[in-house]
């Protein structure tokens, strides 16, 4: 009699500590990451563009292969670029776009870009100075628009470089990954155009 008290006991603890522990949380307690936005292009060290559009698929547009489009009826060559949100909760924010000559200039001079690559000239492009995040969504595109006569005649088989840049005041930004260094060799151009 006592072996069986006992061992209802035993069961009765058993079960109690077995359902006690099952308790679900939708996000187990733990202290996550603030929601944060970078560049993905910023994961290579310089986002090169030299060859044809790749056939794998791109990083920085979920389900693209492609880097670039050239639209030749209105003479540009168009960079397709993105914004990313990390963390468990994606917010409705407002990014910032800017330009940032001064590192592409200091990677020509210590030798982290190509021999001969230049500064793409501010007046070869167009970008919007922002874009908005939606609430919900991991990312948005934007794009940098380049006149195709920059890339092509007397400037042929030159490399150009930019540093786009990102920044937000409503949400963190991956300061390691704020700035994608996109380099443009134009020597393949030259046969996609023809």
């Amino acid at each position: 009699m006592k072996k069986n008290i006992l061992f209802m006991l035993i069961c009765g603890w058993v079960l109690a500590t077995t359902f006690a522990s099952c308790g679900y949380d939708e996000y187990a307690d733990a202290d996550y990451p603030e929601t944060t936005i970078y560049q993905p292009m910023a994961l290579e060290p310089v986002w090169n563009i030299d060859a044809p559009n790749p056939e794998n698929p791109s990083l920085v547009t979920p389900g693209g292969t492609k880097r670039y489009e050239i639209d030749k009826a209105n003479n540009k060559f168009i960079v397709l670029l993105g914004v990313v949100q990390s963390g468990i909760e994606f917010k409705a924010s407002t990014v910032d776009i800017s330009i940032d000559h001064s590192i592409v200039n200091t990677m020509i001079m210590d030798g982290r870009l190509p021999i001969g690559t230049l500064p793409l000239p501010a007046s070869a492009y167009s970008i919007p100075s922002s874009v908005n995040m939606v609430s919900n969504a991991a990312s948005t595109p934007f794009q940098m628009v380049i006149d195709l006569n920059v890339l092509t005649g007397v400037n042929a088989g030159k490399k150009f470089a930019v540093a786009v840049k990102i920044s937000s005041s409503s949400v963190a930004t991956n300061d390691d990954l704020d700035t994608a260094v996109i380099c443009i060799d134009t020597n393949f151009i030259q046969g996609i155009i023809k």
